[in-house]
């Protein structure tokens, strides 16, 4: 099965965790382009609290995407 995009939550939970590495085995075996989604409470006050993690994220997509 190919697929032509993934889309990965980011929701700082440990499913999310390995759902994001199963989303980036997918996409390399398949060439298929990964969606990043950010998901937070609505009653969350003090900011997003995943800015390190989307970062991490975006650093692994960017050394996939130089190779």
């Amino acid at each position: 099965m190919m697929y032509k995009k993934i889309l990965v939550p980011t929701d700082g939970s440990e499913f999310a965790k390995k759902a994001q590495k199963h989303a980036l085995f997918l996409a390399s075996v398949s060439g298929a382009e990964i969606v990043a989604v950010s998901v937070t409470e609505n009653n969350f006050v003090n900011g997003l609290p995943l800015d390190d993690e989307i970062y991490q994220l975006n650093q692994v997509l960017n050394e996939r995407s130089e190779k």
